[in-house]
């Protein structure tokens, strides 16, 4: 019944399945896509979400999208470290770890390298020393023309969007090839295919 996309972007999922083409929020997607494919295909789809005894790290996890990623990961059995400078992480892990989830907070401040790497070892310690996937969805903007565009907030909106983003998949990724693998996932905004002020 034709192919599948999955394409995600700091606001919305689409999914297009043959002629069927439907905008998805994140929050609610793992139910809503098992329960299409289990018409669409008639086998039971549950399995292929399972993520029972895997850890992921979610970093700018409690940002809107960041927090549906981390929900969507615990309600699929895996143990979440979210990773976030934002004064609701502690909050939300809570909240969270209280309906049951696998679910902890770590503060950071992904702009400064020696906040990344001390959240990593300590998300790391968290998880007994295994991390199965890495979730990048932080990320900030700042709008000025590109003529008097601050060097402070460039620098500023670098740190964050790319900087941070390398090193956590640099620190991930040396974990992941010596067990053998792992998954990384890099979430961008629409605004990086699109000119104009920024």
């Amino acid at each position: 019944r034709g192919g599948m996309l999955l394409s995600v972007n700091r606001s919305w999922v689409h999914y297009r399945g043959g002629a069927r083409c439907q905008r998805w929020t994140l929050h609610g997607l793992t139910q809503e896509y098992v329960q299409h494919n289990r018409q669409v295909l008639g086998r039971n789809m549950n399995n292929l979400f399972d993520l029972t005894g895997r850890s992921a790290i979610v970093v700018g996890g409690a940002g809107d999208l960041g927090r549906s990623i981390v929900v969507g990961l615990a309600e699929s059995g895996a143990s979440v470290v979210i990773i976030d400078k934002d004064q609701r992480t502690s909050e939300m892990a809570a909240q969270l770890a209280s309906s049951g989830l696998a679910v902890s907070a770590v503060m950071a401040d992904i702009s400064v390298r020696d906040e990344i790497n001390e959240s990593f070892t300590t998300s790391l310690d968290r998880m007994g020393g295994r991390i199965d996937i890495l979730v990048n969805s932080a990320g900030i903007q700042r709008r000025h023309p590109s003529e008097v565009f601050p060097a402070a907030e460039w620098d500023q909106v670098l740190d964050v969007n790319l900087s941070a983003t390398f090193f956590y998949c640099q620190l991930a990724g040396q974990e992941m090839i010596q067990r053998g693998g792992g998954k990384i996932i890099n979430v961008a905004s629409v605004m990086s295919f699109f000119g104009g002020v920024t």
